[in-house]
């Protein structure tokens, strides 16, 4: 992955510019990397921390993905995804064995075969104060726009949401009210 370096972006009147690369329109699609954004950090993302851990559990054997107080997601290899937390407070990508222990704990309710721990993550969720995701064109530039803000539902609302952002950039079919950016703009 490389690092998006605002200031190389050129908005025209028609197109972007960014290094090599020459485009009618860009969405930042950045989570909460967004705060960072020059062009849309006026939006109310707050962020809310959260954590995983992957365990190897050899006599598992599930092949579907199980919600509880926690999910916990099949990736192959005897491995799975088991989370996770939710931290308002905290702003970093530090793992805490607060966090990691409590997971454990909830894991030990749901599980009755052997496993260990073989990772533990941390990131921030891109979260809201009104709970909607952000999406939509900037208020000045036409051709820049955000896809954002999903929090902890983003494996079931982004795909909607990125099929109707992409009907609304090709077919000016509307946003929906509750997800437009619109709503943050005062012009």
């Amino acid at each position: 992955a490389q690092t998006f370096h605002y200031e190389q972006l050129k908005v025209e009147e028609d197109c972007v510019v960014y290094q090599n690369v020459k485009a009618k329109n860009i969405v930042f699609t950045e989570g909460y990397g967004m705060v960072c954004n020059p062009f849309f950090n006026y939006l109310p993302m707050q962020g809310s921390k959260g954590e995983y851990i992957v365990i190897k559990a050899k006599g598992l054997n599930e092949r579907n993905i199980i919600k509880s107080s926690i999910f916990l997601i099949p990736l192959g290899d005897d491995l799975y995804k088991v989370g996770a937390t939710y931290n308002r407070e905290q702003k970093d990508n530090i793992t805490t064995e607060k966090a990691k222990n409590e997971l454990v704990e909830k894991l030990n309710g749901l599980l009755k075969c052997n496993y260990a721990v073989v990772d533990h993550v941390a990131g921030m969720r891109p979260t809201v104060k009104d709970r909607r995701p952000l999406v939509g064109q900037h208020h000045k530039y036409k051709n820049l726009w955000v896809l954002n803000g999903f929090g902890s539902h983003g494996i079931t609302i982004a795909p909607w949401a990125a099929k109707s952002l992409y009907d609304h950039i090709e077919t000016k079919e509307p946003l929906l009210a509750e997800m437009d950016i619109a709503r943050f703009t005062n012009d």
